[in-house]
C-alpha cells in the first residue's frame, strides 16, 4: 500500500517570492513538517540551514534517551515565470530536482520531494485487480 500525500501533511511550501517571506520576512523561525518540528535560518546565499529531530530521535525519545539532531542545508533554485520575474523553488535534499512542497515522512532522516519520499496523491493511486475504466 503506497504512502498517500494526504496522510503525511503538513509540508513545507515554499512561498511565491522565496524564503524570506516564509514567516512573515524572518530570517529563521520553527515550523511543523510532518509529524516533526524544523527549524530553519537563512543563509545569505538563500539557502535554508535546517535542524529536526532525525528518525532514530523519535524512537529513542520514546525510549527516553536523547535524540540526535539532523542539520543540513536545503538550497533554492530560480526559474524564469510565465509572465516576466523569476519563481522560487526548493532543490530537494535527496535528488536536487526542482519542487514547491518539502516532506518529512516517518522513517526519513531528511526533508524530500514526493518521489523522494514515495507518496502519490489519493487521486492517482488505484489498488490491483481494478480495471481501467474508460470515459467515452
Amino acid at each position: 500500500m503506497p504512502l498517500f500525500v494526504e496522510y503525511v501533511r503538513p509540508a513545507w511550501r515554499i512561498s511565491r517570492d522565496g524564503p524570506r517571506d516564509f514567516s512573515g520576512g524572518e530570517f529563521w523561525g520553527r515550523l511543523s513538517v510532518g509529524a516533526r518540528v524544523v527549524e530553519w535560518a537563512l543563509n545569505d546565499d538563500d539557502s535554508v540551514t535546517v535542524r529536526h529531530p532525525g528518525c532514530r530521535g523519535i524512537l529513542a525519545a520514546l525510549a527516553g534517551q536523547p535524540s540526535e539532531p539532523q542539520r543540513y542545508r536545503v538550497c533554492t533554485v530560480k526559474a524564469p515565470a510565465a509572465h516576466g520575474g523569476e519563481r522560487t523553488w526548493w532543490a530537494c535534499p535527496g535528488c536536487g530536482r526542482r519542487c514547491g512542497l518539502l516532506f518529512l515522512i516517518v522513517g526519513r532522516d531528511r526533508l524530500g520531494c514526493r518521489r523522494c519520499c514515495r507518496l502519490v496523491y489519493r487521486s492517482q493511486y488505484r489498488p490491483r485487480g481494478v480495471g481501467s475504466r474508460r470515459r467515452g
